[in-house]
Order: structure tokens, then sequence, then C-alpha cells
């Protein structure tokens, strides 16, 4: 995230919430708000954790990220306009391969949100 101010620019990590994470063989970030882990770190292809035994064989699964969403929201009651720090939500998608050379991936989505 950047928050500007000229000379004294800041880069801030944004908060990253992946909906369908596992840890331990089952999903997190499902329900609760308090149980969520966030994560500072996304990536939109991933074609390296679906690779069996070997770093230089062909991946089995790519995954994507198929959506990816960013929450703004004002902080109630404030006349500067100041918002709580963003929050992007993604969703990814493994897409087994099949021809690696012909193969298409889905839609991808992208959008972002402003509460008021």
């Amino acid at each position: 995230m950047d928050l500007g101010g000229g000379e004294n620019r800041k880069l801030l990590p944004l908060p990253t919430l992946v909906r369908n994470q596992q840890y331990n063989g089952r999903l997190i970030n499902q329900d609760n708000m308090r149980n969520w882990y966030l994560s500072r770190r996304m990536f939109l292809v991933d074609a390296l954790s679906g690779r069996e035994k070997s770093i230089t064989a062909s991946p089995k699964v790519i995954r994507v990220a198929t959506s990816v969403r960013i929450r703004f929201q004002l902080v109630p009651r404030t006349q500067e306009g100041q918002i709580f720090p963003p929050l992007m939500t993604v969703t990814y998608t493994d897409v087994p391969i099949t021809d690696i050379n012909t193969q298409t991936v889905s839609d991808v989505y992208a959008s972002f949100f402003f509460y008021i």
C-alpha cells in the first residue's frame, strides 16, 4: 500500500486474506474473523507448488488467483476522510494441466469495494 506523502513516502504491507487457504488439511479463513490468518503476500499464478518430486518436473496443476478483491472502509465520524487499512481478499483455483502448450486459464476477477 502506497501512502504517498512526497519525500516522506511509505510503502506498507497490505493485509491479505486467502479465502481457500488450508492448514493441517483443513480450510481456514472461512468463518469467524477472529480466527483469520492474514498474510502479506499474494501471487497471480503459481506453477511451482504443483510439481511432484522435482522442481524440474512439469507441473500437474497450476494455482491461479481467480478472484482478487480490495476493500476500503472509511473510519466513522472523521472529517479528514481517514480509512481503515484496506483488506485484500484472494481466492485461488487449481487448474489441472492436460496439455501445457494449448491449455488456457479461466477468467480472473478483480474488484474494489468502498464502504462509507
